[in-house]
């Protein structure tokens, strides 16, 4: 069990209420009816708030002043003052208010020592707790923190866990391995609703402090009411690079393949998905997908994107040919194979640690770390000399 961020294990209660939710995250449409909830105001009514005249996050704050969700947790009159932090209990507010049509309904008791039941807001926290959204901050006794202020990674898992985010890879995040709350960052990039807090490296600052108006925003955009814009998103650095003919791949820090250079055989158009490694050819490129599957694409006029399947730990590409060593350290070789009847897609049998294509002929590293290559050997390319590699 989570306590820092107040998360509770998921186990999917109320899966009609759940359900909803998550179309609130498709379109927003769906949400025009979940903002409604301002205890004093029977219909949703534009805000003025004299200190959002512009910024990044004006379009969210009104979308969700428009829609009655800010109602009673105005900082002063017509105040929304968007630099503070967010408080636990003005999160609640909010969230509860965007999940559901109606105020929830007043409590007789409630289960956290630190909330009294003269608070207004008691509510909409005890309701945060019943859809397993919060456990609390602290036990023995059991205590919300209401007045504490709510950081990143804290609102991610609220956020994850209140819309039934999908798991998703890596988003590329240099600061966030050994956070309890890393698997609901990175769901929360992939859905677009966070772009990080900074760039080379790519960070999220799990650690610091949400304000109110990047709260807005967060919401606002789990709502589906504010897009991300695209010069926001955020661009993952690379771990790896390999170049074909003409054309290069990079392998991102979030596993994803981005391509670049000439793409007349559609080489430099990468799929999506997740990928270990990548190799560029002639005018093919070939993707070890994190399944341990291959995944090619560009040009096939030998075959040499016709991967077979079968679960594979490395991939190499030649001009027009392509060889995977298997999992069972056999080499497994598909493409053009007939060119002077070089045989470079004619893998030896035995016992391989790794394996490289050239233009027409390939070589592989065995077990004993001696080399064997097969294929064009018109410049001594084949002839490999012995010892011990």
């Amino acid at each position: 069990m989570v306590l820092s961020g107040g998360l509770a294990p998921h186990r999917r209660s109320e899966t009609a209420w759940r359900a909803r939710a998550a179309r609130c995250l498709a379109a927003a449409a769906a949400v025009a009816v979940l903002a409604a909830g301002a205890p004093s105001v029977a219909a949703a009514q534009q805000e003025t708030l004299s200190d959002v005249t512009g910024g990044v996050h004006k379009p969210a704050i009104d979308a969700l002043a428009e829609r009655g969700l800010l109602e009673g947790t105005l900082c002063g009159e017509d105040m929304f003052c968007p630099d503070d932090p967010i408080k636990r209990s003005t999160m609640a507010v909010w969230l509860i208010r965007a999940l559901q049509d109606d105020e929830p309904p007043a409590a007789d008791t409630s289960r956290f020592a630190d909330i009294g039941q003269d608070e207004w807001w008691a509510p909409h926290v005890e309701r945060l707790a019943d859809l397993e959204i919060t456990v609390g901050c602290k036990q023995q006794p059991l205590r919300y923190c209401p007045d504490r202020p709510v950081n990143r990674g804290q609102m991610a898992s609220f956020l994850v866990r209140a819309y039934d985010l999908e798991p998703a890879a890596p988003a590329g995040f240099a600061d966030i391995e050994g956070s309890t709350h890393a698997d609901n960052i990175n769901a929360l990039a992939a859905a677009g609703i966070t772009v990080g807090c900074k760039q080379d490296p790519l960070r999220y600052c799990p650690t610091k402090d949400v304000t109110r108006a990047q709260m807005a925003t967060f919401l606002a955009r789990a709502l589906g009411l504010v897009e991300t814009p695209e010069s926001e998103q955020p661009t993952a650095g690379f771990k790896a690079v390999t170049a074909g003919r003409h054309h290069t791949c990079g392998l991102r820090t979030n596993d994803t393949v981005t391509c670049w250079g000439d793409n007349d055989g559609g080489q430099a158009d990468a799929p999506g998905g997740s990928f270990k490694a990548v190799t560029a050819g002639g005018i093919h490129t070939c993707g070890l997908r994190n399944d341990n599957t291959i995944t090619c694409w560009g040009h096939n006029y030998g075959g040499q994107t016709d991967a077979p399947g079968g679960s594979f730990k490395a991939v190499t590409a030649g001009r027009f040919h392509t060889c995977g060593l298997r999992n069972d350290n056999t080499i497994t070789c598909w493409g053009k194979n007939d060119d002077w009847n070089f045989g470079q897609a004619d893998a030896p049998g035995g016992s391989f640690k790794a394996v490289t294509a050239g233009g027409f002929h390939t070589c592989g590293l065995r077990n004993d770390n001696t080399i064997t290559c097969w294929g064009n050997n018109n410049g001594g390319q084949s002839d490999a000399p012995g010892g011990s590699f």
